[in-house]
């Protein structure tokens, strides 16, 4: 995705002094992968399903159906906050050339769009949205969240050889099916 800049220019005439032009970047519309760091690695259970009550819980869920098959949607605690979510995430599958992605629930302005990644924008309240996506069968899946124009990896949960996992220190993560 190309980076998106607003540009306001301001014009002082009236004072005698030059025009400015003054550049703001959003980066949630510049949404990247951070890999500054080494990226982290979990590994992700096969068939294991997250329970959920949506409007109760703020979250992005990572489901790994197995044979490539992937499911993450998110939800947000609105009943206990009184606010909305506003989710930005961004997926890829590792290593994996093709892949096919479609949604789950999605509705009115939330959306899924693809580059060299996936990427969801959803708002949701008391209900969840997400996406399908089929890739290479065992490679990892690199993910980043942002809720409200904020990175949030403490709100990505899935489970791995702990039981469920809930959030990591830093983001992305890439998360890696177990073997059988």
């Amino acid at each position: 995705m190309l980076p998106v800049k607003l540009l306001i220019s301001v014009a002082f005439l009236a004072l005698g002094l030059n025009s400015c032009v003054v550049e703001v970047q959003d980066d949630a519309v510049n949404h990247q992968f951070i890999t500054d760091h080494p990226v982290l690695t979990s590994e992700i259970y096969r068939g294991a399903t997250v329970g959920l009550a949506p409007g109760v819980e703020a979250g992005v869920y990572v489901e790994y159906l197995g044979d490539g098959e992937w499911h993450i949607f998110a939800t947000c605690d609105t009943k206990t906050s009184g606010r909305e979510c506003q989710w930005d995430v961004l997926v890829e599958p590792g290593g994996s050339k093709t892949y096919a992605y479609k949604p789950d629930e999605l509705e009115g302005a939330d959306s899924l769009s693809s580059h060299d990644r996936i990427r969801l924008l959803a708002r949701n309240s008391d209900d969840y949205d997400g996406l399908f996506i089929d890739a290479e069968p065992g490679v990892p899946l690199r993910i980043d969240v942002m809720l409200n124009g904020d990175r949030r990896p403490d709100l990505i949960f899935w489970f791995g050889r702990r039981g469920l996992r809930e959030g990591t220190p830093e983001s992305p993560i890439d998360l890696v099916p177990m073997a059988k």
